[in-house]
């Protein structure tokens, strides 16, 4: 009798380190002084200082080491590497002058952003534990043994390193017509105020689900949080957000098409130190495990608040 059932691949020969948060995206929340970043690891509240390079990185995360032969597995990590430069470049003008950003540049943004928020291990555990659920399910409904297995912890189930691809193949896509159709604001802190991201830096936001609870892309209520530098938050809103229908925050959206356009930005928007410290506590409850500062003092006023 099997005691215990693992599904599982192993890709750790010849390790590579990769980010799954882009190396030029985190130097924007270094200390400009040092060129370190300051990290809060909420885990074990626990405070340290490293570079760039070294923070949000995992080895060989994008190899595919079961693919057929004469596949490369790691394309994926050569066709981020275009996505990240064209999204660099986009994110870069829309700081400086973003009343200027073409159509090409909100499709690159609008990607970047998409892929962003797929391929970061919190949403991988949430893919797997979604999954797991499901065999649980069916496994009660429909294996009367494997059931019991389940149910006694003789059998351990584990999720192969390949669902995660397959996860954000089947999400990609699904996300961007949402993002072409919103109204995108960016929100200058006052001084003295720093904006915080995270290892889940494209972050859902709805008044209505609280955090660490994260909400449907598709309601109405629902905000795309992604701090750009210390200095610049970018909130993406529904157009319905601003309709005064008395309608619910999660009252779900019809499907939508994309919508091929220059994307509506506002930039003259100055958040209140109030909502700084707000959106940094929801990033703070929405990360995985750690958010990032240019400075400690930062990541304590954040920590201090749970």
């Amino acid at each position: 009798m099997m005691d215990m059932l693992f599904i599982f691949y192993s890709n750790m020969s010849n390790p590579k380190r990769h980010h799954f948060v882009p190396e030029w995206y985190l130097k924007n929340f270094t200390d400009i002084n040092s060129g370190f970043l300051h990290i809060y690891d909420k885990r074990n509240s626990t405070f340290r200082r490293q570079k760039p390079k070294q923070v949000m990185t995992i080895n060989n995360y994008y190899k595919q080491s079961w693919v057929p032969k004469g596949v490369d597995e790691n394309i994926l990590e050569k066709v981020l590497s275009i996505i990240e430069q064209n999204a660099k470049n986009a994110f870069d003008k829309l700081i400086t002058n973003p009343k200027s950003i073409t159509e090409e540049e909100s499709a690159h943004m609008q990607c970047y952003l998409e892929f962003q928020r797929i391929r970061v291990p919190k949403q991988a555990k949430m893919a797997e534990k979604l999954l797991k659920s499901k065999i649980n399910l069916y496994a009660l409904n429909n294996d009367e043994q494997l059931a019991t297995y389940l149910l006694s912890g003789k059998v351990e189930i584990q999720i192969n390193d390949p669902l995660r691809f397959d996860f954000m193949r089947m999400i990609i896509g699904k996300m961007s017509p949402y993002f072409s159709r919103m109204v995108w604001e960016i929100y200058t802190a006052p001084d003295g105020y720093s904006f915080v991201t995270s290892d889940n830096p494209v972050s859902l936001y709805n008044g209505e689900a609280v955090p660490p609870m994260e909400p449907g892309i598709a309601q109405i209520g629902t905000l795309v949080l992604f701090p750009l530098n210390t200095r610049l938050l970018l909130i993406l809103r529904h157009p319905e957000f601003f309709k005064d229908d008395g309608l619910s925050s999660l009252t779900p959206l019809e499907k939508v098409e994309m919508e091929v356009r220059s994307i509506d930005v506002y930039s003259e928007r100055e958040c209140a130190k109030e909502m700084v410290n707000k959106f940094n506590w929801v990033m703070l409850q929405l990360s995985d495990t750690i958010i990032v500062a240019n400075s400690k003092g930062i990541l304590e006023s954040v920590a201090d608040q749970n």
